[in-house]
């Protein structure tokens, strides 16, 4: 059940730093990094991004989830903007 959780939290933070992502991705022509978001200094975006990628990266070493989840559900086989 926390794979679960942790998937659904990893899926609503990507959904909401995804316009914020794409516009920086627009006007510098590269995906946001960590550093780039800290100059930002809007802290709730930090935090977010910061969780985001946290849960990104812990998600993404289990492979194991292809085949224990429908693949909508599963990371892997989603589209990796920002990631």
């Amino acid at each position: 059940m926390q794979f679960t959780n942790e998937l659904a939290r990893y899926k609503r933070l990507r959904a909401d730093l995804e316009e914020w992502s794409n516009a920086f991705s627009e006007k510098y022509q590269k995906r946001p990094t960590l550093k780039d978001v800290e100059r930002t200094g809007i802290d709730f975006l930090v935090e977010n991004f910061k969780e985001y990628v946290e849960l990104r990266d812990k998600l993404m070493v289990r492979p194991y989830c292809m085949s224990q989840i429908p693949a909508s559900l599963c990371p892997h086989s989603t589209d990796t903007s920002f990631s």
